[in-house]
């Protein structure tokens, strides 16, 4: 029996593209946020969205005001959820940046180990400083890629499945 009723937005998004036990966000659900899921399958959002759907749905007065709510109250309690843990992501600041660049430009820890092959996949780091690259566009770079080959690593890339 299919269940119509949803907690949020994101839930019936990620049951209605067979991601069922994907552990999303629920307090606030920063519905426009979810981007999708990573190859591990946990729930992946957008920082920069999470803050914009805080002003626009939930009445936040500010861009700033918004994201003390987020760091103080969402990411904090992320480590909570454990090993299926949302994964969130602050993108890179415009098209074109390189995951170098970005690096940079926020001086990021230098034990942020980026693939290099894949640097038009990447879409910004994770709140853990793991670097988050677009699968899709991976495979199409270096068909056969598996995930499984850098899993291995300290700080694993997160590979995002777009929804």
């Amino acid at each position: 029996m299919i269940n119509n009723e949803y907690e949020c937005e994101v839930e019936k998004t990620l049951l209605e593209n067979g991601y069922e036990g994907v552990m999303f966000l629920t307090d606030y659900s920063y519905d426009d946020a979810l981007v999708g899921v990573s190859t591990d399958k946990r729930a992946v959002y957008n920082y920069d969205l999470m803050v914009e759907w805080l002003v626009e749905e939930e009445g936040f007065e500010d861009d700033i005001e918004a994201a003390e709510w987020i760091d103080y109250n969402t990411i904090r309690a992320i480590p909570y959820f454990g090993s299926t843990a949302p994964v969130i992501y602050y993108p890179k600041d415009y098209e074109g940046q390189t995951a170098l660049e970005y690096l940079e430009d926020h001086g990021c820890d230098d034990e942020v180990c980026l693939l290099s092959a894949l640097d038009d996949c990447f879409l910004g780091i994770s709140m853990d400083d793991a670097p988050v690259y677009d699968f899709a566009l991976a495979e199409k770079m270096i068909p056969g890629i598996s995930c499984r080959d850098y899993s291995t690593m300290d700080n694993p890339p997160v590979f995002l499945l777009k929804l």
